[in-house]
């Protein structure tokens, strides 16, 4: 029977761990002179001067509900590998007892193992990358206090059996750790399930793979009270920083925006397998329940080299088990994913493929706070609009006027912001509606991005660029107002007429309710409309920057 104090270290049971402010006060109060914080506030933001909950527990209440596990089973790592290390820590003598891993497998486990001077026993997984559990029972001593199953497994991407799981947790008395990362991405469900049977379970997950958040280091375990207890007593106080823990609790409550992520990614998954498997110099494409494919290639060097030198770097996996002459080809965007393989396909002498890689994607990705999704129709265009200040990588533009597309390409650029436009305008008629009407939308999307304004320079300008000496001065401050100072020779511009110019920036002013002056001169007209576009979306980009420095309206009068 397993008896967690028995591997226990004796001196992490005798430890007497460091008790934080914030862990000896757990009321409410107005005033915090517990800490030795700045009482004065912070350079980064008005609530970064005060330390973040030790335990993570509004975070951990709603991982709880969404996982169907009570809090205090759940732990909170600063990436999963501290979890990996605090394993060691807790549970493994250095110098004395030992890990078992099973290669190929994700490398952290024996980095982790070696800093802690702990010994690993590899028994390798068998051909189908799968548990070789009668070896691992073989391998088993009185030292063994861990063993590591990462399922899905990384490199190759398959799921572990569960019944060899189970047989390992039966016969097992360290603990079994499952590790998860890609658990989103496979069609089984979670060995959580388990955990009530088996107290020996700890199941590892993470916010840096299918949840899109890896920059902010969180991974989760999720095992018995009695193993929590031990990890919170040797973790460092505040391992989750506050601005962690504050992205991620808004981004749990996307559920159908993150399924349809997901969802994304297993379509892409097939689709990228399947002209892959048309390639002459592919020899085999593994299973995956992840989101990337191991495949194994005649000649992997000369494929990841040709790769390289077109810009596009994946993994070589060859020097691990099993895994000779093999690329980790992780799942990206359907256009990058088309890339790469009609630059696999010139390598092999093929045309370009005719898959459609965008079919049954999304247009809404996952936004930010400061986002805004409009769709207006009429009888005369049908429109959508995605804004993301946060995220300039969803910009997309199809109007159905080529220069104005070039224009709005101008302004997500230039302004560093996510601009997806698509429209169905009356062209068949001239192009009036379709411009006004982006611009009313575009305002629109402004205006409720911006939301409160609270810590928004507010303000912005620009100077001359290019040869046209164009200026554009804006102000977010809720009164639209409107100048106009160009003149343009010419009629059109590409397939847009020059006296939308100022009906479009006219109709943005009114929409988003800002202060628009704009003032241009030069002789190359196109340059001139250019010149306004970037000097307008340089000043969007200072006008709606958040102040670092403060987190207040900026307004005198103490409302906009």
């Amino acid at each position: 029977m397993f008896d967690l104090n028995k591997i226990t270290r004796p001196n992490i049971k005798n430890l007497k761990p460091y008790s934080s402010a914030r862990d000896e006060f757990k009321g409410k109060a107005r005033i915090f002179l517990d800490a030795n914080e700045n009482a004065f506030g912070s350079f980064a933001g008005s609530d970064f001067n005060r330390y973040p909950d030790p335990l993570q527990t509004d975070l951990k209440l709603k991982i709880a509900e969404i996982k169907n596990i009570k809090p205090e089973r759940i732990f909170l790592g600063n990436g999963s590998d501290e979890i990996i290390d605090l394993l060691f820590r807790a549970f493994c003598n250095p110098g004395k007892d030992k890990a078992i891993l099973m290669p190929p497998t994700y490398g952290m486990y024996k980095v982790s193992a070696d800093i802690n001077d702990v010994k690993t026993l590899e028994v390798p997984l068998d051909k189908n990358f799968d548990i070789n559990t009668e070896k691992v029972l073989t391998t088993i001593d009185e030292q063994t206090k861990l063993i590591f199953v990462c399922s899905p497994n990384n490199p190759s991407g398959n799921r572990m059996s569960q019944d060899r799981i189970i047989r390992l947790l039966k016969n097992f008395q360290g603990i079994v750790i499952v590790d998860e990362a890609y658990i989103d991405y496979a069609d089984e469900e979670s060995s959580i399930r388990l955990l009530d049977k088996y107290p020996n379970l700890l199941v590892m997950q993470t916010f840096s793979k299918a949840r899109g958040m890896a920059a902010l280091r969180v991974g989760i375990a999720f095992t018995s009270k009695k193993i929590i207890d031990i990890l919170n007593k040797i973790k460092p106080p505040y391992n989750i920083n506050g601005y962690s823990q504050k992205k991620i609790l808004e981004a749990l409550s996307k559920h159908k925006e993150f399924n349809g992520l997901v969802e994304i990614v297993k379509k892409q998954r097939k689709i990228l397998n399947k002209e892959l498997e048309k390639l002459s110099f592919v020899e085999k494409i593994y299973p995956s329940q992840a989101n990337f494919l191991l495949v194994k290639f005649k000649d992997a060097q000369k494929t990841y080299n040709y790769l390289a030198q077109n810009g596009i770097i994946v993994r070589d996996r060859s020097s691990m088990h099993n895994c000779e002459n093999s690329l980790r080809i992780t799942i990206g965007t359907p256009s990058e994913n088309k890339e790469l393989i009609n630059i696999l396909r010139k390598l092999d002498n093929l045309p370009e493929t005719e898959t459609d890689f965008e079919q049954n994607t999304l247009l809404e990705p996952v936004l930010s706070n400061r986002s805004a999704k409009i769709h207006r129709k009429t009888s005369e265009t049908d429109i959508t609009i995605i804004l993301d200040i946060e995220n300039p990588k969803i910009s997309a533009f199809d109007t159905g006027i080529g220069f104005f597309d070039h224009m709005l390409e101008q302004v997500a650029k230039h302004g560093n912001i996510g601009l997806n436009i698509k429209v169905k305008g009356d062209l068949q008629v001239d192009e009036h509606h379709t411009i006004e009407d982006v611009a009313l939308t575009l305002g629109k999307a402004f205006k409720q991005a911006l939301s409160d304004k609270v810590g928004v320079e507010r303000y912005g300008f620009a100077l001359p660029m290019d040869d046209a000496s164009a200026q554009v001065l804006i102000d977010f401050g809720g009164r639209p107002y409107f100048v106009w100072q160009a003149d343009f020779k010419r009629e059109m511009i590409g397939q847009m007429p020059t006296e939308m110019f100022k009906h479009f920036f006219k109709s943005f002013s009114d929409a988003a309710a800002c202060n628009l002056h704009i003032k241009a001169e030069g002789e190359n007209e196109h340059h001139k409309i250019e010149g306004i576009f970037k000097a307008f979306a340089r000043a969007i980009r200072m006008a709606i920057r958040k102040d670092p420095f403060n987190n207040y309206l900026p307004s005198t009068k103490g409302k906009l």
